[in-house]
């Protein structure tokens, strides 16, 4: 994740590792509901979201390409700030690449979100980039 840290006193922005979980619920052939969370980590700073919201997608042959709105929490913890713990919202959206491996794996290639998040009294404009595997429970 690239974190908008200025926006909370650091110098420069950050660059954060972590792990995004995430569960779809198809309610038709192309729409789905979305929960998600992430949590992503650097040296002073520790970010969680905890999100939901529609997905929209579109099956290939080869793949799936989606896009999908988020809105819900966020916790971000700064250890400069004496370890202040700040509850906000996140608004964004993103979009992905899943490529078809099995019939019940598939690889997402590329999922890149814009997060909106509010904590400490600010804003932060945070892109969140990820890839890894996705496992379908259930028929087609």
């Amino acid at each position: 994740m690239h974190f908008d840290s200025q926006s909370i006193g650091f110098a420069n922005q950050s660059n954060l590792n972590g792990v995004n979980l995430s569960g779809l619920l198809n309610i038709s052939r192309k729409w789905g509901v979305i929960a998600d969370t992430s949590g992503n980590f650097g040296h002073e700073i520790h970010l969680y979201n905890f999100m939901a919201g529609p997905q929209y997608h579109y099956r290939m042959s080869k793949g799936t390409v989606f896009i999908q709105g988020f809105f819900g929490k966020c916790r971000n913890q700064v250890s400069a700030a004496g370890g202040k713990t700040s509850i906000g919202k996140v608004f964004g959206g993103g979009l992905g690449y899943d490529w078809h491996y099995t019939p019940r794996f598939d690889i997402r290639v590329l999922q890149v979100d814009y997060l909106n998040g509010d904590t400490y009294g600010t804003t932060q404009k945070n892109v969140r980039v990820s890839a890894g595997i996705v496992y379908r429970f259930g028929g087609k």
